[in-house]
């Protein structure tokens, strides 16, 4: 064996060929024990080798298993066969774990595409998997509950023009909710902000500028002006099968919203203005059934009250119908509570206070289609007060078409029965108004709206500038009174939601 081991060791350039002519003697020396074997095959490797080197752009003979992979029989019978002076590389490849005929799991799932077709590979695909490590932990990181944060602003800004020339210029733009001012001025700005994790939530909304002063406000607390919206929201089912909102929230009823760019005119209607409550605070449970069917329930502190101004609630209810994918919607509430002081500006009870009711009855139908939308509002109101009884009812129609993506055209006519006096402050009165909108979308987030109106009383109820000459300067006489206005508002608007 010695002897045969040496003539490798004095031929090294024609390893090869003795590892084929002495098969028993290389296999010999690679399974041999023993500090004899281990020293034979030691020395045998001492002669240098004067086989040309690899070029440098191929690897050297210590060849890693992968490489192996997929070779016919032959070059496994030749590995067998290799000389001593690759011994400690042959080890790997005679082991039968090492065998990778596929790749490891971590890079099979790492390469797979997701749910959106979108191939995600990473580290795991380039490197081997570490014992115990799960593909789906190393590859999605914890969510952190930042993810559950939204933000969002807008300015609202307009300038308009009253043909009747009230004085002074602000605030005389009468059945106006948000744009009672001629010339330029700021709406106001809004800040969003929510957190909407899985079972838990907050809103708050703040509102900076004129129209906070707008609608049904407890403008006599400081600072609540600002906070159009303010509650916290239990997730008690998923899916919105159940969810309770406590706070300060905008109001159920209706069709059109504070904010301008989400109805189909820039200027909100009267009816929205004067026959409607703004918002709320209490409680609201809202449940989506299924597709089709909603319902929201309220017990709140009546019409816009942060503190109520008396012991009773309101309590309202309504019921939402989506049929066709949210084509067209059917909404039918109900409000009822008392609304009067139960106690004077000198602290004395007011007897019966607490049980005048005022009821509302609101209904709402929506057709979405491609390019058009429809909108119908009607409402009822009887207030049963402790000075006597007072009712008033009106009712709304809008529609809007998306002529081209950057342009829209719209227009609403509106109805008003005023017979108490409650709306416009002219008793046994009837209110109308009829209103045409261009709408301008220019830049992504940004709007751009012209509202032509005209508002008609049948009681003389609209300002102007012009009054008759006084003969007591400190006495002087009002503004005449017309019987109509008006107006034409150019509203700008950049919003993120």
């Amino acid at each position: 064996m010695k002897t045969k081991t040496l003539c490798l060791s004095l031929f090294p350039s024609l390893a090869a060929l003795t590892g084929a002519l002495c098969p028993q003697v290389v296999h010999a020396s690679v399974l041999g024990d023993g500090e004899d074997s281990m020293a034979e095959s030691s020395e045998s490797t001492i002669a240098p080798d004067p086989s040309p080197a690899p070029p440098p752009d191929q690897p050297p003979p210590t060849s890693t298993p992968t490489e192996t992979v997929g070779a016919p029989d032959s070059g496994a019978a030749e590995a067998d066969e290799a000389p001593a002076t690759s011994v400690a590389t042959a080890e790997p490849a005679a082991e039968p774990v090492a065998e990778p005929t596929t790749a490891p799991p971590a890079a099979t799932v790492a390469t797979t595409e997701d749910e959106q077709g979108v191939t995600t590979a990473g580290a795991a695909s380039a490197a081997p998997a570490v014992a115990g490590d799960s593909p789906d932990v190393a590859s999605e990181a914890p969510p952190k509950w930042t993810d559950d944060l939204s933000f969002g602003a807008f300015v609202d800004a307009y300038v308009g023009f009253n043909t009747n020339m009230p004085r002074p210029q602000g605030g005389n733009n009468a059945l106006r909710a948000f744009d009672s001012a001629n010339g330029f001025s700021l709406a106001w700005a809004g800040l969003n902000t929510s957190y909407e994790g899985e079972r838990a939530g907050a809103t708050v909304d703040l509102r900076f500028g004129p129209a906070t002063n707008a609608g049904w406000s407890d403008d006599a607390i400081p600072g609540i002006q600002h906070v159009k919206q303010g509650y916290a929201t239990w997730n008690a089912l998923p899916e919105g099968k159940l969810t309770f909102d406590f706070g300060r929230f905008d109001t159920i009823y209706g069709a059109e919203v504070a904010e301008s760019w989400n109805n189909h005119t820039y200027t909100r209607g009267a009816l929205y203005n004067l026959a409607q409550p703004f918002w709320h605070t209490g409680l609201r449970v809202s449940s989506q059934l299924n597709d089709t069917v909603a319902i929201n329930g309220l017990l709140v502190n009546g019409w816009g009250h942060i503190v109520d101004n008396n012991a009773a609630k309101s309590v309202g209810l309504q019921l939402g119908l989506t049929p066709g994918k949210g084509v067209f919607g059917l909404y039918v509430g109900y409000l009822g509570g008392a609304e009067s002081d139960d106690v004077d500006e000198l602290g004395v009870s007011i007897e019966g206070a607490n049980w005048d009711l005022r009821h509302l009855a609101d209904v709402v139908m929506t057709v979405d289609l491609r390019r058009l939308s429809l909108a119908f509002n009607a409402d009822y109101v009887f207030d049963d007060t402790p000075a006597g009884p007072q009712q008033w009812a009106g009712a709304m129609a809008s529609a809007r078409f998306q002529a081209t993506d950057w342009l829209g055209l719209a227009a609403r006519g509106e109805y008003l029965f005023d017979p108490d006096g409650f709306m416009s402050g002219a008793p046994s009165n009837t209110l109308a108004t009829g209103t045409l909108t261009a709408d301008f979308k220019p830049a992504k987030m940004l709007t751009l709206r012209f509202d032509a109106r005209g508002d008609a009383s049948q009681e003389a109820i609209f300002s102007t500038g012009t009054a008759t000459p006084s003969a007591d300067p400190e006495m002087p006489t009002p503004p005449e009174l017309r019987q109509f206005q008006l107006t034409f508002t150019l509203g700008m608007v950049v919003h993120s939601f």
